[in-house]
C-alpha cells in the first residue's frame, strides 16, 4: 500500500492534457459522432 501512496504523490494529472487531446479528436476526427458525448461535456463545463 505504501507503494501505491508513493505512486501517487509524485504523479501529476494530466486532465488538461486529455482535455487538450480530446478537443482535437472533435475537432478532427468525429464524423461518427463517437466524440458528441465529450463535446457535449465540455460545452457544458468549460
Amino acid at each position: 500500500m505504501e507503494d501505491l501512496l508513493d505512486a501517487i504523490e509524485v504523479t501529476k494529472p494530466t486532465t488538461i492534457e486529455w482535455l487538450t487531446t480530446i478537443k482535437n479528436y472533435i475537432k478532427y476526427a468525429n464524423q461518427g459522432c463517437h466524440y458528441s458525448e465529450a463535446a457535449a461535456f465540455i460545452k457544458e463545463n468549460l
